[in-house]
């Protein structure tokens, strides 16, 4: 991994103007268990160092932090838009898992430590979208709410969009219940890539890496790239919601359509 605070996908490096990427645990200020690149808003991190870790993040990303858009994650499908006009302070107030903007230089950002991570963008650049995807948010297919939202409002044909899904959980780790298998085989079409049962324990072994990608070319993308990087396996490099029991840093995916000018240091 070489340290580096973020990883790119290949495919969205041809979009004009796009900036993007999944950060890694490295590079930051925090200090453990955080270390050292946190960017969730945790109580028992200081606020201080959250705030360095994504000043250094937009430096080396190529963005402005003031521009960086969250909103509240909540595991669902709920899809909204970001507009130049809306502030900070706005947009943390809502309730959402998949958000999307056409305004260059806004900064489109979800968290996560374990769930999956999607970055879409049109091809010729004019629009982009981030989406949380956990096995709440795949079974309630979120990543195809994010390209019928741009179809429908944007004219967007699906196969001229590219999608990245980012590092998450892989399904040599995410070992989960017969709900959890039972919600997905109800969404996602066709075969879910590693499927199988552990030897000892009997509980399912899914991969959400397969089923979103499989969400997304059932929606008509043709380009569709996966990281396949364990947050789980990889302590070194990923914080992980389930390997450290919910006591762990948070990641951010992030993309704009162009970079807003950087502040004077």
């Amino acid at each position: 991994m070489n340290e580096a605070p973020f990883l790119r996908a290949g495919l969205l490096g041809a979009v004009p103007g796009l900036v993007h990427g999944f950060t890694t645990r490295h590079g930051g200020v925090s200090k453990p268990p955080f270390d050292t690149a946190n960017y969730g808003l945790d109580l028992e991190e200081d606020p201080a160092a959250a705030e360095e870790n994504l000043v250094r993040l937009g430096r080396a990303a190529g963005f402005s932090p003031a521009r960086l858009r969250t909103v509240q994650q909540v595991h669902g499908a709920e899809v909204v838009k970001v507009g130049a006009e809306d502030g900070a302070a706005q947009t943390a107030l809502l309730q959402a898992d998949v958000l999307w903007t056409d305004a260059p230089g806004v900064v489109l950002g979800v968290r996560t430590a374990d769930c999956v991570p999607i970055i879409l963008a049109a091809s010729d650049g004019r629009a982009v979208a981030v989406v949380h995807s956990g096995w709440r948010g795949t079974a309630r297919r979120a990543a195809v709410r994010a390209v019928e939202t741009l179809k429908r409002l944007l004219a967007i044909a699906p196969r001229t969009l590219r999608a990245a899904v980012g590092p998450a959980i892989g399904p040599c780790c995410f070992e989960v219940g017969d709900e959890v298998v039972e919600a997905l085989r109800g969404a996602v079409p066709g075969p879910m890539g590693d499927w199988r049962r552990d030897g000892k324990s009997g509980r399912a072994h899914v991969d959400l890496w397969a089923a979103n990608e499989a969400l997304l070319r059932g929606a008509g993308l043709v380009e569709v790239e996966v990281l396949r990087s364990c947050t789980s396996c990889n302590r070194e490099d990923f914080f992980s919601h389930r390997r450290d029991k919910g006591h762990t840093g948070r990641h951010l995916a992030f993309a704009a359509l162009a970079a807003a000018p950087q502040p004077e240091p």
